[in-house]
């Protein structure tokens, strides 16, 4: 869509273990390095998350999103969304909205589920 605003993208990961390059945030002295399945020099990095739970079959999945590589959480698209539009959009019983947070640790490594995540788009036109 020409001139529209592209809303949040998130990067589906299993469990909590993250893979994705954060864009260089102001002041930081370094930018993000891939070295294989390695990501370095993410302390600092900003970044948005959702954690929908939904139901299978008898069980219940909690996936994580994250915005880690594919952008810094923009402000104002991340306050205009609501947990009511999450849960539609995910087609969950509930999500966790969580951020804008920041990175605490220097690097991830990747493997098993979290090396092939799934992007989607949230709060765009």
């Amino acid at each position: 869509m020409t001139g529209a605003i592209p809303g949040i993208r998130l990067c589906a990961l299993a469990g909590f273990v993250l893979l994705g390059v954060c864009a260089n945030t102001a002041g930081r002295a370094e930018t993000p390095v891939i070295n294989g399945d390695t990501i370095e020099h993410l302390r600092d990095a900003r970044y948005c998350e959702f954690l929908p739970i939904v139901r299978d079959g008898l069980h219940l999945v909690a996936t994580a999103y994250n915005t880690l590589g594919l952008n810094e959480c923009p402000g104002k698209l991340w306050d205009a969304i609501t947990e009511d539009e999450a849960k539609q959009r995910f087609n969950a019983l509930a999500v966790i909205v969580n951020g804008p947070r920041y990175f605490i640790m220097d690097s991830i490594t990747a493997s098993g589920a979290t090396k092939a995540g799934k992007t989607i788009e949230i709060g765009g036109s």
